[in-house]
């Protein structure tokens, strides 16, 4: 009786700790101004829930158009984004299926395109429903093109030669 408690009782803690949102598809390298990155918000377990998506520094990247939900991220059609202009760039995001059938199941559920604006460095940053809690963060580096930089260089060499 103790050991079937205990196989129990572990079982009940391992899938309440497995539920968490994440970010998929975070770049690795850079991305140049103009340049498009596709990032994926995920769900590891099933059911309704709500969250933040934030861009830290929006004079560097910025959502290229709203975030759009997935099918598996809107079984209903009843998942709502909102956009909050006063804040920066955020949005919230309830994902949430009504009538209950089809339920919400794990998977990829919303997919962010965001589009680098100038040279520098921002976060993408994912929050719990209260805004507060930090699930994940990717960082974003945006470079100017490579004729940029080649134009910048040239004009360099010209002022240094007027001198």
């Amino acid at each position: 009786m103790k050991a079937w408690f205990g196989v129990v009782l572990v079982l009940g803690l391992a899938s309440a700790a497995a539920a968490d949102l994440t970010l998929v598809g975070v770049p690795i390298e850079p991305i140049g101004v103009g340049d498009t990155v596709t990032i994926t918000v995920a769900n590891s377990r099933n059911g309704a829930y709500a969250g933040w998506l934030e861009i830290g520094t929006p004079d560097v990247a910025t959502f290229e158009t709203a975030p759009k939900f997935t099918e598996a991220g809107d079984p209903g059609g009843a998942s709502l984004m909102k956009y909050w202009p006063q804040y920066g760039a955020w949005y919230e995001f309830t994902v949430v299926s009504f009538p209950p059938n089809p339920a919400v199941e794990a998977g990829d559920h919303i997919v962010v395109r965001i589009v680098g604006l100038s040279a520098g460095t921002t976060n993408l940053n994912l929050y719990d429903s209260d805004g507060v809690t930090l699930l994940d963060r990717c960082s974003i580096a945006v470079v100017p093109e490579p004729t940029t930089i080649a134009l910048l260089g040239l004009g360099g060499l010209l002022l240094r030669r007027r001198k």
